[in-house]
This record gives C-alpha cells, sequence and structure tokens, in this order.
C-alpha cells in the first residue's frame, strides 16, 4: 500500500497544486492564470510504502502553464480622432492615423489582425513582429462634400486565438476643402 505526498522543491505545501494520497493523481487547488501567476511550477512527489519498512522514492514534477485566449485585445482608446484635417486631394496610400491594441495573452493569442468599415482606407499593422499597432491609409483620395466634412468608421482588432476575440473603436478623419471644381453656370444661354 503506497501513500502519495506533494511539495514545493523548498519542502513547504503548494498552494496551487494538491495530490490523493491514495492513487497519486495530483489535482489543481486553485486556478491558476498565465498572466498573472508564475509559469513553471517545481514540485516534489513522496511516495512511500506502508509496510512495516516505510521505503519511499520521490520524482522531481514539472508543471508548465500555458496561455489560454482568456483575454481580449483592448484599444488604447475608444475613439481615433486626427487633429489636423487632411486635404481631399490627399495622393493614394498617405498615413493618416495609427490605432493601437493592449492584449495580455501571449504569441498567437496576441497576434493582432486589423479591418477598418470604410472601403475608402485600409490599414496595416507595423511589422510583422508588432501587430498590436497598425497605420490606417487613405486608398482612394477623399471627398470634402460628406456629411460633417469627417469620415467616422469602425476599426476592429481581433486576436489569432482559438476562438478568435476582437474589439472595436471609432475613427475620425476630418477632410479640408480644396479648391478643385471650376465655377459652373446655371445655364447655358445667358440672355
Amino acid at each position: 500500500h503506497l501513500r502519495y505526498s506533494l511539495q514545493t522543491r523548498q519542502g513547504g505545501q503548494s498552494a496551487e497544486f494538491s495530490i490523493y494520497s491514495e492513487n497519486g493523481t495530483v489535482i489543481l487547488a486553485r486556478k491558476v492564470d498565465y498572466e498573472t501567476d508564475i509559469r513553471e511550477y517545481n514540485l516534489v512527489v513522496h511516495v512511500t510504502e506502508q509496510s512495516g519498512w516505510l521505503l519511499s522514492s520521490t520524482a522531481r514534477l514539472n508543471v508548465v502553464i500555458e496561455d489560454h485566449n482568456d483575454n481580449a485585445p483592448q484599444f488604447t482608446l475608444s475613439e481615433y480622432v486626427r487633429n489636423q484635417p487632411v486635404a481631399e486631394d490627399l495622393p493614394s496610400d498617405t498615413f493618416i492615423i495609427q490605432v493601437e491594441v493592449q492584449d495580455r495573452d501571449s504569441a498567437l493569442n496576441a497576434d493582432i489582425d486589423w479591418q477598418v468599415s470604410n472601403t475608402a482606407f485600409y490599414i496595416k499593422p507595423f511589422s510583422d513582429s508588432d501587430t498590436k499597432r497598425a497605420k490606417i491609409y487613405n486608398l482612394q483620395r477623399l471627398d470634402f462634400e460628406i456629411p460633417q466634412h469627417t469620415y467616422r468608421f469602425d476599426v476592429v482588432a481581433c486576436d489569432r486565438g482559438r476562438p478568435s476575440l476582437c474589439a472595436s473603436a471609432k475613427v475620425s478623419v476630418p477632410v479640408s476643402n480644396v479648391n478643385d471644381e471650376k465655377p459652373k453656370f446655371d445655364q447655358k444661354v445667358i440672355l
């Protein structure tokens, strides 16, 4: 008949794990969080034979915590507003505004894919290694004659975890007028 016990490598009791003394099954004693707890636990399992000889043995047990996609991206601002208007004749592919998210997860769970809801714009991450920040560019010439002379649209950030978690924020881009239209007469013939 064997009896099992579990200790930390320092000889104390583990607050995170416990063991069934009859069969040696190790279980979680409390929920662990990849983002706030340590990521590797070094434990020692003791097994003692319950005969008259009380023979025993020990083994090291290393428990590595893996990240679970439990944190959605969070934008650093709820609305991104360009302070200076952009000219309506701005060339295509011009940088307009930068957006940024934070994600407490790691690896693919924190890599971000971006989208914008207005087809006059597109978005690109800073780089393959820095996907939490992105730049928005104009895809075409803009139009001053839109309501309030401002483009308003959503930007969406989704992580690459399974399942993917998403967040959105608002973007406002004011447009300034450019003298790009010739005057026109109301009638062809003036009497």
